[in-house]
Order: C-alpha cells, then sequence, then structure tokens
C-alpha cells in the first residue's frame, strides 16, 4: 500500500486501515501508542470511550468542513426519496444519523443499500438500483467529470449537518511522544514524494486544530 511504504520510510510506522468498526475500536483497545485517522463523525462516537484528543483536522479547498448530500435523478421532493432505497458509502449507523438529520425522522435500516464510494451510490441512482444517493457534496465534482450526462439530472434535495472531513487524534497518554509522527502527516504536502498520499484521503493539507476550541464548536 503506498501509504504505508511512505510512513515506513519515514520511521518506524505502520498503517492499518480497517473497513469494520468493531475490528479498529478492538485495535483501539489494544494500543494507545498509535494516531487515529477517523471521520468528523466517527471521532464524535470514539473519543470520550479511547481517551482521545484531537490535533489535526484535513483540509480541501480551504475547507475543514463537508455536507454529505441526498441526490435523486428522477425524485422531487423528500417524501419520495423517504419511501425509496438509499445508497450510501458511510457505515449504516452514519448514514442513519444523517437521514435522521435530513428526514426528521428514523428510516429503516433495510433501506440503506452499501456501497464501497460516494461515486458508487451517485452512480446507483443512475443506473436505477437506488432511488436516491447520500454523499459527500464534493463526490458531484468527481460525477461531473466522469458522467457529465448524470450530472446534468442528479437534483439536490437535502443536505445533511457539516462535519468535519477527517480527524487526527491521539492517546491522551500518548501525546508527548506522539511528535514525530504527527510532524510526518502535516508535512505531507511539502514532501513531493506523498503528495499523492495525501491525496488518497482526499486532502490537499493538515490542520492544527488543537488547542483552538475549534472541535467542540465544529459541527460534530
Amino acid at each position: 500500500m503506498e501509504f504505508d511504504s511512505y510512513l515506513s520510510k519515514k520511521g518506524t510506522y505502520e498503517f492499518l486501515p480497517f473497513n469494520n468498526r468493531e475490528a479498529f475500536e478492538n485495535q483501539l483497545s489494544k494500543t494507545k501508542q498509535c494516531l487515529i485517522i477517523s471521520s468528523g463523525w466517527h471521532y464524535s462516537q470514539i473519543n470520550e470511550k479511547f481517551s482521545l484528543t484531537p490535533v489535526m483536522a484535513g483540509v480541501r479547498k480551504g475547507k475543514t468542513h463537508q455536507k454529505r448530500i441526498l441526490a435523486a435523478d428522477n425524485l422531487s421532493d423528500l417524501q419520495s426519496a423517504a419511501a425509496g432505497q438509499i445508497a450510501s458509502a458511510t457505515s449504516i449507523e452514519h448514514t442513519v444519523d444523517e437521514l435522521v438529520f435530513i428526514f426528521k425522522q428514523r428510516i429503516d435500516p433495510r433501506k440503506i443499500l452499501k456501497v464501497p464510494r460516494d461515486i458508487d451510490a451517485l452512480m446507483s441512482v443512475g443506473i436505477g438500483i437506488s432511488q436516491s444517493a447520500l454523499a459527500a457534496e464534493s463526490s458531484l465534482e468527481k460525477l461531473h467529470n466522469i458522467h457529465p450526462s448524470l450530472f446534468k439530472k442528479i437534483k439536490i434535495l437535502a443536505a445533511g449537518n457539516p462535519s468535519w472531513l477527517l480527524i487526527v487524534s491521539v492517546h491522551k497518554e500518548f501525546r508527548q511522544d506522539a511528535g514525530s509522527i504527527i510532524e510526518v502527516l502535516k508535512n505531507m504536502p511539502d514532501d513531493p514524494s506523498a503528495e499523492s498520499r495525501i491525496k488518497m484521503l482526499g486532502l490537499d493539507r493538515w490542520e492544527n486544530i488543537e488547542d483552538t476550541g475549534r472541535l467542540n464548536a465544529g459541527g460534530l
């Protein structure tokens, strides 16, 4: 993996990706000597349980926050969207939370079609697999580039609550010893060999949010 090979050149670091929340949190319970890269939503779910403190936030096009939008091509209102299948790349739990914000009611999780990426959620609308898609607002730009005809038909029905793009956090007991690896991540935009790696995360750079108090006011 490119990200792992980059980190290994900077020290005795290892990148461990997870696509299963239980496995991820089980790993956190076993070790405190690590940095955690997670969505803002996930950070808000686990920071107290694992005694985490935030140190940096991801930045894309000058922004640290994003909204998830509910999009469709053949629907004109939220009531119709609530009755149909909704594609989403985020976890079922996260998706349900976002949809409660949008619909002001709980949606049956069985109506959620889990897909690998935001662009897949939008594409599923185009081929009729789902009636609507919950995806990051930024994914519309990608859709415009790869499927302009579908982009022209897509309608934004609603927008979710703003949330942080990505949060880098650390166990409070490890914070004083985590300076080196934090600097490795922070300096990625200035390292030509790391540019593609940080783009893999959908980011341009990292921004320090430690001691700013912004996290508590950031819409998590």
